[in-house]
């Protein structure tokens, strides 16, 4: 539900604070990686048994949306460049979490 509230609102309301085209498409990115990703949570833990036999790239998504989206979305709120380090850690909990998933974990 954040992903989606955030999508069509946040160009209005960033691009009065937010001027640098780059940080705007930041910030796109962000929510793009956020949603498909809660999709896929959404989808592949619908049932009890499920979640179980994928907790790993359960918490391995989640991860990754903090990591990834959410230093994203605090580098173009807050401006600090040095919150993009963080995002490559994102990034692989994104990748490891699609392996385990493949592996059915």
């Amino acid at each position: 539900a954040l992903a989606a509230a955030r999508a069509p609102s946040a160009p209005h309301a960033l691009k009065k604070t937010v001027t640098d085209p780059a940080l705007l498409n930041a910030w796109d990115t962000a929510v793009k990686y956020q949603l498909v990703h809660t999709a896929v949570l959404l989808t592949t833990t619908k049932q009890p048994q499920d979640r179980e036999q994928r907790a790993l790239s359960t918490g391995l998504f989640m991860a990754g949306n903090i990591l990834f989206s959410g230093s994203l979305y605090a580098l173009v709120l807050t401006g600090v460049k040095k919150l993009g380090a963080i995002t490559p850690m994102g990034g692989m909990c994104y990748i490891f979490g699609w392996l385990a998933l493949a592996h059915g974990r």
